[in-house]
């Protein structure tokens, strides 16, 4: 099961909420919070449990926040533009 889906800012805190948190979200009445607990929940990522937030990570969504926490940051590069070689 692959997901190529891009997500959000608020999708991406909301997950880092549920792994890091049991407490419910604090802005879990806000239609995009809603929403993107309930998208987590879709794609297996969240799911409900017996928690004061009423949610938590599942193992797919851990692996996820794990990938998140180890992408590097972009690097910069001067490109020429007629051989698309990378100079350095």
């Amino acid at each position: 099961m692959t997901n190529q889906t891009m997500h959000t800012p608020n999708d991406i805190e909301v997950m880092l909420h549920y792994y890091c948190s049991s407490a419910r979200h604090p802005r879990y009445n806000a239609p995009a919070v809603m929403d993107a607990i309930n998208n987590l929940v879709r794609q297996g990522l969240l799911m409900g449990s017996q928690r004061e937030s009423g949610h938590e990570a599942t193992p797919r969504g851990e692996a996820w926040v794990r990938v998140i926490c180890s992408t590097p940051f972009p690097e910069q590069a001067w490109v020429n533009p007629v051989t698309k070689e990378v100079i350095k």
